[in-house]
């Protein structure tokens, strides 16, 4: 089941309760209704250092994701490559 609440709710502890067609309570439960906190991770960049110099149209490498708890992130992800000329 789904149960709205407000935009701004009051933080803390609840009791969820449900009650039976006749009012006796059949089931209790302890919840806490904390704010939502984004998990953090970390994205690394791999790319094979020989391919800086080289003409190719290919750039190979890899691209990892793990959040800070050390479980891997899963997801798509969208990679554009510009490529600039070195003034040296």
């Amino acid at each position: 089941f789904e149960m709205p609440i407000s935009d701004e709710p009051l933080l803390g502890e609840y009791v969820l309760k449900a009650r039976s067609a006749s009012g006796h309570v059949t089931k209790e439960q302890k919840i806490t209704l904390d704010k939502y906190v984004l998990p953090r991770y970390e994205v690394n960049v791999s790319v094979a250092q020989e391919m800086y110099a080289s003409k190719s149209n290919e750039l190979k490498g890899t691209v990892s994701a793990k959040y800070t708890t050390g479980r891997d992130v899963q997801g798509t992800l969208d990679i554009e490559v510009v490529y600039t000329q070195s003034q040296g």
